[in-house]
C-alpha cells in the first residue's frame, strides 16, 4: 500500500516577514544583551553647602542574575576659590539597606585657591542587583571633603554657556 502526502505549498519569504523580530522577550536574550535601560537626568538648579543628595532613581530589574552598568554624569562648580576640596559618590539602596558601588568616595575634587572651577566626572559602574523584581534606588551623592565648610557645589548652575541636564543617571540591566 502506498501513502502520498502532499503539502501545501508556502512563501518562506513571507512567513519571515510576519516574524516580529522588534519583540523579543527579555526571557529570550542572550546573555551580554541589554535588556532594560532606565535614564534620570537633574533639569533644576542644585547649591550643595554640606553633604546632599544631587540625584536619585529607582529602577527594577527584570532578573536577579542580570547585572547593571550604570553610567554616571556629572558637571558641577565648585564656587570656593580657597582649595576647597568635594566628593563623589553613588549609594544603592535595596530593602532598606544602603551599599555602595564603586566606593563611598568615588570622585574626588579639588578647587584653585584664586578661582571657581568645574568639575567634570564620568564614570561607570557594573553592579549586581540582588534582588528579583525589588526596587533599587541608586542615588548620586556629593559634600565637602574635611572640614571645608562655607564652599558652594553648583549643579545646572548655568553662567552663560547654556548649561542643562549637568547630573545624570543611565542604567543598563544585562542578562547574564
Amino acid at each position: 500500500m502506498t501513502v502520498r502526502i502532499t503539502k501545501p505549498e508556502f512563501n518562506l519569504r513571507e512567513k519571515l516577514t510576519e516574524l516580529d523580530f522588534d519583540k523579543v522577550p527579555f526571557q529570550k536574550m542572550p546573555a551580554g544583551s541589554i535588556i532594560q535601560i532606565k535614564h534620570a537626568q537633574l533639569a533644576t538648579q542644585l547649591l550643595l553647602t554640606a553633604n546632599g543628595d544631587i540625584l536619585s532613581t529607582t529602577f527594577t530589574p527584570f532578573r536577579a542574575s542580570s547585572r547593571v552598568i550604570i553610567d554616571i554624569r556629572l558637571r558641577a562648580r565648585e564656587e570656593s576659590g580657597n582649595n576647597s576640596q568635594w566628593f563623589v559618590g553613588l549609594k544603592k539602596t535595596l530593602n532598606g539597606t544602603n551599599s555602595y558601588p564603586g566606593g563611598q568616595y568615588m570622585m574626588h575634587s579639588r578647587s584653585h585657591p584664586t578661582y571657581s572651577a568645574w568639575a567634570g566626572f564620568y564614570q561607570m559602574v557594573f553592579d549586581n542587583f540582588g534582588s528579583d523584581s525589588a526596587p533599587i534606588t541608586y542615588t548620586l551623592y556629593a559634600g565637602p571633603w574635611g572640614s571645608n565648610n562655607g564652599t558652594t557645589f553648583r549643579v545646572n548652575s548655568s553662567t552663560g554657556d547654556g548649561e542643562i541636564y549637568g547630573a545624570q543617571l543611565i542604567m543598563y540591566e544585562v542578562a547574564q
